[in-house]
């Protein structure tokens, strides 16, 4: 196994829990402060009409890419906080994607 996929892994194994569980704390929150639109179509371009699974799944795509970036780049500051811009990116993209270029699912 490459150094490279060790680091990746090591760092997914601490990353992907810690942000899962941040995510869906928050999301219980502001669900519970009333401020999630719940039983709306989803729309990407509004998280807060996100349900728990998606915001959960944009999580665990953002984790893993990050922790890929962040083990691959190295962990001076400058390329962390491009690593972590760019995990931000390809994850929004990806959920676009997901929720069917951003249409409506109603």
């Amino acid at each position: 196994m490459s150094a490279f996929v060790a680091q990746w892994m090591m760092r997914t194994s601490v990353m992907l829990p810690v942000i899962i569980a941040v995510t869906a704390a928050v999301w219980v929150v502001l669900s519970v402060a009333g401020l999630m639109k719940r039983g709306v179509p989803l729309d990407v371009a509004d998280m807060r009409t996100w349900p728990l699974q998606f915001a959960l799944g944009e999580a665990a795509i953002f984790a893993i890419v990050f922790s890929g970036i962040a083990a691959w780049a190295g962990d001076s500051p400058a390329l962390v906080a491009a690593a972590s811009g760019v995990a931000a990116c390809l994850a929004v993209g990806v959920a676009y994607v997901l929720a069917g270029g951003g249409k409506s699912s109603g």
